[in-house]
């Protein structure tokens, strides 16, 4: 017969780097994003069809990236924060 295991101490603790990539922000202005808390990581665009198609390396703690792309939805990739936008 199995015993029941206590699990109260083991509680999920996230690692301080989850807590790091939660703060990155992506905020679309017309075609610029603003990149911020992302420093040393790369900013991909992507199309919905899942083709990559630009990468942008974010030098600063707040970066401003114009995006030369036609009307339409894309994904923005930032480490493991991901955005839906439209370009209108």
């Amino acid at each position: 017969m199995a015993a029941p295991i206590a699990a109260s101490s083991l509680l999920f603790d996230p690692a301080p780097a989850a807590q790091v990539e939660e703060d990155i922000t992506l905020t679309l202005d017309g075609n610029v994003v603003t990149v911020t808390n992302a420093q040393g990581k790369d900013l991909q665009v992507v199309s919905l069809t899942g083709r990559l198609l630009a990468t942008y390396h974010i030098s600063s703690p707040s970066q401003r990236v114009e995006l030369n792309l036609s009307k339409g939805c894309y994904i923005l990739k930032v480490s493991k924060v991901v955005r839906k936008v439209s370009i209108q």
